[in-house]
This record gives structure tokens, sequence and C-alpha cells, in this order.
């Protein structure tokens, strides 16, 4: 059957963020919810750790103010030339920092920040070579980069993972400090359940709340897993949640398959994004 992506306002109706429920681990059993206790912050952590998933690399060797300088400090080059060269240098950084959104690797905010940050650079570079071409003036804007701070400070964070039943909805395990009330999520499950009996399997959904946090809905064949971040998360962060959703029903394809969903049986690769 082919993927059906449905709307996220068919799967994700909207939500308050007052409504998110913080502070609190589900029981497995239906209807017991226990607080968590400071010396057992999970309920179960598997006994094999899983295998850490690849993670998109960026190459940093050096200090990004240094690879840019020693770039721009061509011997030979007048002081004028080389701020020219420097600009040319800030056109290539914000064309690299549009093909890594076209790609999937940094989310929105990301990109905004970052474009941004070089492309102030360039006005000002720009706007002191004009008043004065043989100035170094435009060394002071260069010589500072804060590029990977805003890739750290945009980056959205995962702050909780769960895994539910379709078929009943229930929780199998949560981790992170937030959750989806069950008045939330039993309309989401009831939803899936349907689209499934119709022969429709339905792709991942996304909505933003009212606080800038996202959560995304990862249906599986048995399971769902339901993240929030603290932000939008990037395709590739996106991407990665798919995949563990998949894995962690390979994992246990043959519990799932008759119907023991006990946690204590079970291996969570979602552990990773925690660790």
């Amino acid at each position: 059957m082919d993927q059906d992506n449905i709307p996220s306002t068919e799967l994700l109706p909207d939500d308050d963020t007052k409504q998110l429920s913080p502070g609190k681990m589900m029981s497995p059993v239906p209807g017991k919810v226990s607080p968590v206790r400071p010396e057992h912050p999970e309920p179960y952590r598997p006994r094999i750790k899983p295998t850490r998933p690849a993670k998109p690399e960026v190459p940093v060797t050096m200090p990004e103010r240094q690879v840019f300088m020693d770039e721009v400090e061509t011997v030979g080059l007048s002081s004028y030339e080389k701020a020219k060269l420097a600009i040319e240098k800030l056109r290539e950084k914000m064309n690299e920092v549009a093909r890594e959104f076209s790609e999937g690797v940094i989310n929105q905010a990301q990109f905004n920040a970052i474009y941004r940050y070089y492309s102030e650079k360039r006005d000002i570079t720009e706007l002191l070579l004009e008043r004065n071409p043989e100035s170094d003036a435009w060394k002071s804007v260069i010589n500072t980069e804060h590029t990977r701070f805003l890739r750290e400070h945009f980056a959205a964070k995962i702050l909780s993972f769960g895994i539910y039943r379709i078929d009943a909805g229930e929780q199998i395990v949560h981790q992170g400090s937030l959750r989806l009330p069950p008045d939330q999520l039993s309309p989401i499950f009831a939803k899936l359940n349907k689209l499934i009996e119709e022969g429709r399997i339905p792709g991942p959904a996304r909505r933003q709340l009212k606080d800038e946090r996202w959560v995304v809905l990862i249906p599986g064949k048995i399971t769902a897993s339901v993240a929030i971040f603290s932000l939008e998360p990037a395709p590739m962060q996106r991407q990665l949640i798919e995949d563990l959703h998949r894995d962690f029903e390979r994992a246990n394809e043959k519990n799932l398959q008759m119907g023991n969903f006990d946690p204590r049986f079970m291996v969570f690769p979602h552990r990773v994004l925690f660790e």
C-alpha cells in the first residue's frame, strides 16, 4: 500500500502548551500514573545499549575565524583586494547556508540566523570599503565568527519521545520532560485506526505549538512515536526520528506481532537521543 501523507491538521489537532503534562511517567498498565522517583528517572532501561546512529557531520578542524582569515590573507594582495576577496568568501558562505537548508541539514531558524549574520558582515564590509578603500577596518568585522553558536542556539532539541500502541492508544514507553495529555492523544489514535481500517498507511505529521515547540508523529505498522522538540526540527532530524521508529518495530517485531508490549523485553533505539 502506498504511504498516505495525512495533513498535520488532521492527525495533530491544534494544541496549547499549557496542556503539556510535565514531570510524570505513565505506567505501561493502562490507567495507572506514577510519579518519577529521582533515583529511578525511567521505568526501564534496556540492558543492551543500542548502536548510536550516524549524525550529520560538520567538519571543523580549526576555529571558523582562523580558516576564514587564512583564505583571505593571500600574499601579494593589497588591502582593497583582500577586502574584495573577503566579500566573495562571505557570498560563498551564504550560498553554503542556502544549500544546507535545501538539503535538510539545518532548520528555518538556523538558516535565518546564520544567513542574516553573514549578510550583515557583507553589508558592513562593503560600506567600509566604499568609504575608505585603503583602510583595514573591514578586518575587525571579518575577525568575529559566531556561526557555531548560532547553529547550536537555534537547533531543535528533543524534549520528549513516547511510543504508543496504535490499536489501543496505550503508552509503551516515554522518555523526557513533556507529553501530550491523553485527551489529545485519543483522537489521534482514533484517526490512525480509521485510516488503517480503510487500507491507508498514514505518513509522518508535525505541528507547531503555541510557544514554538513542535510535535512530530511517526506512525508505524503497529505502534506510533510522538516526539516533542524545542523548535522546528530540520528535515534530517525528522528523518532520524522516522528511522529510529522503523528500527524499533524491526528490532521488536516478534514481540509486537505476538501482542507482547512489555517494555522489559524490548529495545528502544530512541534512547540515543537522550544520551
